[in-house]
């Protein structure tokens, strides 16, 4: 997994600006819409003000970069092709290291666990197992960026859960 300094170190290398610069110039914008946009991608569970900290900003500029981004992907070609070459530089190099897909395996065997203590009569914490299922069902209609958030907070409920039938 990487970390925040990591990322922002790649994207001012590969772009060759000072990310915690007062400059307001595109090249710049670019380069730090970019940094957020993959810290939230490639780092386990970034914080906007953890983000905002590391390129000396307010967590509320990260939080309009985040929700514009999209927006400045479809009406900005160099944009796009800069975001398309960090997403290619860290599959090659460092591999895609995503949780989502062990995520959603731990999701569904939790849910098949449900089934079984349901079937056992044995169903505790059933608020915790519902808030489960309903989240998961909503998982398939988000974004990325929004479904691995989330699914983090469905590990969390996993693991705790797994805590409390022990």
């Amino acid at each position: 997994m990487h970390t925040i300094n990591s990322v922002r170190d790649s994207v001012s290398k590969l772009f060759d600006v000072d990310l915690s610069s007062s400059k307001r110039d595109t090249k710049h914008f670019r380069a730090r819409s970019l940094f957020y946009k993959m810290c939230f991608s490639l780092c386990y569970r970034p914080t906007y003000q953890a983000i905002a900290s590391s390129v000396n900003k307010n967590h509320a500029t990260v939080i309009h970069s985040i929700k514009t981004f999209e927006n400045n992907l479809k009406f900005d070609e160099t944009m796009r092709g800069m975001y398309e070459t960090l997403k290619e530089i860290h599959k090659v190099y460092e591999g895609e290291d995503d949780t989502t897909p062990s995520l959603i395996e731990d999701n569904k065997a939790l849910k098949q666990r449900v089934v079984e203590l349901e079937s056992l009569g044995k169903v505790r914490m059933v608020s915790d197992y519902q808030e489960i299922s309903l989240l998961s069902d909503l998982v398939d209609k988000l974004e990325d960026d929004e479904r691995f958030l989330l699914l983090c907070k469905l590990d969390a409920l996993y693991k705790l859960n797994k805590n409390k039938t022990k």
